[in-house]
């Protein structure tokens, strides 16, 4: 995505790309954000019109994964299998019950 200024002569400009619809206006300050591709259509197309102000980066921010002890209390009271999770302990009883019957 960039950001773009529109810098013509009219009171405000309005933009199709896509199926998407860009409105420059006093409201926005004349500014928004489009793609690359409707920004390089508008140089070509709409020379002197559009000016870029800024390249739009996506910053990635990464979280602390916090370390959770798992409680070492799940295990299976037939054979001594050992789950991670509570359902995973349901799951492996309903194999001792499916046994019995």
């Amino acid at each position: 995505m960039v950001r773009i200024r529109y810098v013509g002569g009219r009171p405000n400009a309005k933009e199709v790309w896509n199926r998407i619809r860009y409105i420059f206006s006093k409201e926005n300050d004349f500014t928004c954000e489009v793609p690359g591709e409707l920004e390089q259509w508008l140089a070509q197309h709409a020379v002197g019109q559009y000016q870029v102000v800024q390249e739009i980066t996506k910053e990635v921010i990464r979280e602390v994964e916090k370390i959770v002890e798992r409680p070492m209390n799940l295990k299976c009271d037939i054979c001594g299998f050992t789950a991670k999770t509570g359902h995973g302990l349901t799951i492996h009883s309903y194999r001792h019950t499916k046994g019995r019957k």
